[in-house]
């Protein structure tokens, strides 16, 4: 801290990732306090697809990933960039392949595809003064956001709600956290008062969940 300034060093892992926030009484005075943000970054070799990221000399975007909480369900491999390695093996492959009158080989891609919900994502938090913590979200799987939170911020169930009033559309965009863990830190540190975020319609192209995609040989 110098100068009434901090200081922080981190790595980004996509375009826009949040790298800091702000809350303030009013849009016009957070959007002036955005502007004294300073953020410098040091270009990286990035990684633009799921096969060139399992390619040995790939660089690592999660170092640590085989650390990370996940569900029981995902195994990810530890230094490379595949978050889970699932083998399905069923049949006689070599055989059915021998036997069948023809054998059609292709590479078939899909893109990421965005989902784009008619109301875009937007949370509420609010912390009351005996620590217990509210969050109002526009998801799907109330019940499993407020489990991840409980993990990601260590809060017991018991102190932590999340109200889904209205979805406005989803799809599979908001199945799981996206803002709540940028808005739930700021709540943190005005007990009492709510910290809303909405992102536009651009932050949903950029920032929330879309339809993985897909590269099948």
């Amino acid at each position: 801290r110098t100068e009434g300034s901090v200081k922080l060093l981190a790595v980004a892992k996509y375009v826009d990732e949040a790298v800091a926030a702000v809350a303030a009484a009013t849009p016009e005075i957070a959007d002036e306090a955005c502007k004294l943000v300073k953020v410098e970054y040091e270009e990286l070799k990035p990684v633009c697809s799921a096969r060139e990221g399992m390619l040995p000399d790939a660089p690592i975007i999660h170092p640590d990933l085989h650390t990370y909480k996940v569900a029981p369900i995902f195994y990810p491999e530890k230094g490379t960039n595949i978050s889970h390695h699932y083998v399905l093996r069923k049949g006689d492959c070599d055989k059915a392949f021998a036997e069948a009158d023809y054998v059609i080989e292709n590479h078939f891609y899909i893109p990421h595809v965005q989902h784009v919900p008619i109301e875009p994502h937007g949370c509420i938090a609010r912390y009351d003064q005996d620590g217990k913590l509210t969050v109002w979200a526009s998801c799907q799987s109330p019940y499993a956001v407020r489990q991840a939170l409980s993990v990601a911020f260590d809060i017991p169930l018991n102190r932590l709600r999340v109200i889904s009033q209205a979805v406005g559309g989803g799809f599979g965009a908001k199945a799981g956290t996206t803002i709540e863990g940028i808005v739930i830190p700021l709540a943190k540190r005005f007990p009492g008062r709510p910290v809303k975020m909405i992102y536009t319609r651009e932050d949903e192209f950029v920032n929330a969940y879309v339809r993985q995609g897909m590269d099948a040989i």
